[in-house]
């Protein structure tokens, strides 16, 4: 039974490393000027075949979506050693013979499979909810720093209403993006 094991890893392992290997050098990519794109370029291979999406090449994609992009992809490969695992298990149960004992550690296997699948999709989820509200907050305080808008605020009596950032109202302890006519 042993002998069975290894040559079922091995020609899984062979069926893997000729599928990842084959696409590597199928697909084209252009040079890339640094690691860090090279790296991008690799993973978008990668990602493209799993099927977890591709990093966005038009422009900076900045730091939050490039730590998701990644995380996305190791998880997407932590899924796969599931589905293999799984795969394995069933091989395992239906060649048990009737040996109540495989049987048994075949389904503790597909249970703990599943349970491992189960785990890697909520990551996924929890991962780009809290990239997704990362990025927002992130693109709200660039937008709230650097954008102008009315700016209301009272000094000596006397009622001012000027175009300043979120911050230079915050130093007049004024009322930022307020309805005034502007003076």
């Amino acid at each position: 039974m042993k002998n069975y094991k290894k040559i079922i890893l091995s020609t899984l392992l062979i069926i893997f490393s000729i599928f990842v290997f084959s696409a590597v050098y199928a697909q084209e990519t252009a040079p890339t000027p640094n690691a860090f794109n090279s790296a991008r370029g690799k993973l978008d291979i990668i990602g493209g075949i799993t099927g977890f999406g591709t990093t966005d090449k038009t422009g900076d994609v900045g730091i939050y979506d490039k730590i998701a992009s990644i995380i996305n992809i190791l998880l997407g490969f932590v899924g796969i050693v599931a589905v293999i695992y799984i795969i394995f298990a069933g091989f395992k149960w239906m060649t048990a013979e009737g040996n109540e004992e495989q049987i048994k550690q075949a389904k503790a296997t597909i249970k703990n499979a599943v349970i491992g699948l189960g785990i890697v999709f909520l990551a996924f989820v929890i991962i780009n909810f809290i990239t997704k509200s990362l990025i927002d907050v992130v693109k709200n305080n660039e937008t709230t720093e650097s954008t102008t808008r009315p700016c209301e605020w009272t000094y000596d009596g006397i009622n001012f209403c000027k175009e300043k950032t979120k911050v230079q109202c915050d130093i007049l302890g004024a009322t930022w993006n307020s309805s005034c006519t502007l003076n």
